[in-house]
C-alpha cells in the first residue's frame, strides 16, 4: 500500500511539474507571458547597464594628444573610420584581414586586386569593387556609429 501511495505521489508530482513546465513555456497562460516579459525586461536592463559603462569607455580618447584609438583609424591614411562618410567605412581585406577605409581601398585598387599597404598581400575581387562583397568591419563600424550619437 505504501509503495502504491509513493507511486501515486511521484506520478502526481511529475504531472504537476510537466503541467507547470508546459504552462511556463507554451505561452498559453497569462502568467507565463508575464514571466517571459519580466525576463526580457531584466535582460534589456542588463544590456542598457552594460552600454552605460562600455560606450563611454570606448568613446574615451587617448590622453597623450586627444586622438582616437589607433584601431578606430585607417591603417593607411590614419583618418578615423566613420559610419556616415562612405569613403571612411572600415573594410576588411580578405587576403590578410587588415582593416582600411573604403577610400584608401579605392585609391589602391588595380584591376581585380587590392594590395594591402601594411603587409603587401593581395586581395582579389570579381568585377567592380562595389560588388566585390568586401566585408565591413562591423565592430569598428558600430563603435564609430555610437561615437556619433
Amino acid at each position: 500500500m505504501k509503495d502504491q501511495a509513493k507511486k501515486l505521489r511521484a506520478a502526481k508530482e511529475r504531472f504537476d511539474f510537466k503541467k507547470g513546465f508546459s504552462v511556463l513555456y507554451s505561452g498559453s497562460s497569462e502568467n507565463a507571458r508575464k514571466i517571459k516579459t519580466r525576463e526580457v525586461e531584466a535582460l534589456n536592463k542588463k544590456v542598457d547597464e552594460q552600454d552605460d559603462v562600455i560606450v563611454p569607455a570606448l568613446n574615451k580618447k587617448e590622453k597623450k594628444n586627444d586622438q582616437p584609438f589607433e584601431w578606430l583609424c585607417c591603417e593607411k591614411c590614419s583618418e578615423p573610420f566613420s559610419n556616415t562618410e562612405t569613403d571612411r567605412i572600415p573594410k576588411v581585406l580578405d587576403g590578410c584581414d587588415h582593416t582600411i577605409c573604403l577610400g584608401c581601398i579605392m585609391d589602391l585598387k588595380r584591376p581585380h586586386i587590392v594590395i594591402c599597404p601594411i603587409c603587401k598581400k593581395m586581395t582579389r575581387f570579381k568585377e567592380n569593387l562595389s560588388n566585390s562583397g568586401m566585408k565591413t568591419n562591423f565592430t569598428v563600424f558600430e563603435i564609430s556609429r555610437r561615437q556619433t550619437l
